[in-house]
């Protein structure tokens, strides 16, 4: 008996092939709309960034070095024009071209805008480190003078290298890179935390317990004999 047998579907090869034709399509739609998103950051960075530098950032760059990088943003634009088929990573290096160049302007303008604040905050924990080591309160007699003494000391030399810095920081212009940073500030304080905390948070010692008396003096029997 001869069977013939007939399918309407696809051969386990054919499926195979579809299956990898259809991650290459998937593949090119993702690379294209990424490439588009692409130039259009490179394209915004651009005009943003050239407003920029005429506004906000006009104060922390020396005239020479915005001409450097007004020049640059213009090439790059004229090279956006002529280049509509630029690869992602073409586009990618330009983008990193001009973000070296405006990256360190808009850094200055950021630790101005924010050493303040992070000034304020290591004050404020030199200040709370001060008031406990003059406190000595009933609830504090189990911290140790030599535990207070070595607290000060962190202090100290977290205070004194404040004052030095904000000298030093003062002496320059906007248009510098700073010396006194808000990440330099803030691993000053955590510095200065890691040495209060076990000191300010450390535990009283329970209080001695009670003396318990003999068995045999408090026995009624032992006592009547």
């Amino acid at each position: 008996l001869d069977v013939v047998v007939t399918s309407s579907g696809l051969a386990p090869d054919e499926v195979k092939a579809s299956l990898e034709l259809e991650a290459s399509m998937a593949y090119e739609d993702r690379l294209i709309v990424e490439t588009a998103d692409k130039r259009n950051e490179l394209e915004a960075y651009v005009y943003n960034m050239r407003d920029k530098l005429d506004r906000d950032l006009k104060p922390y760059a020396e005239a020479s070095e915005a001409d450097d990088l007004k020049s640059a943003l213009m090439s790059t634009e004229e090279w956006l024009y002529d280049e509509f088929e630029a690869t992602m990573s073409q586009l990618q290096a330009k983008l990193d071209e001009v973000l070296t160049k405006g990256n360190s302007i808009e850094r200055r303008r950021h630790e101005d805008q924010n050493r303040q604040a992070a000034l304020d905050g290591l004050s404020k924990q030199i200040e709370l480190c001060r008031a406990f080591t003059k406190n000595y309160d009933e609830k504090y007699a189990h911290i140790t003078e030599e535990e207070r003494d070595k607290l000060r000391a962190s202090m100290k030399s977290t205070e004194d290298w404040m004052h030095d810095k904000m000298l030093e920081q003062g002496s320059l212009p906007k248009t510098k890179d700073p010396v006194l940073t808000c990440q330099g500030i803030q691993d000053k304080r955590n510095a200065l935390f890691q040495v209060s905390n076990p000191i300010m948070t450390k535990k009283a010692p329970p209080p001695p317990k009670p003396a318990q008396a003999s068995y045999r003096a408090s026995s009624p029997l032992y006592s009547s004999l």
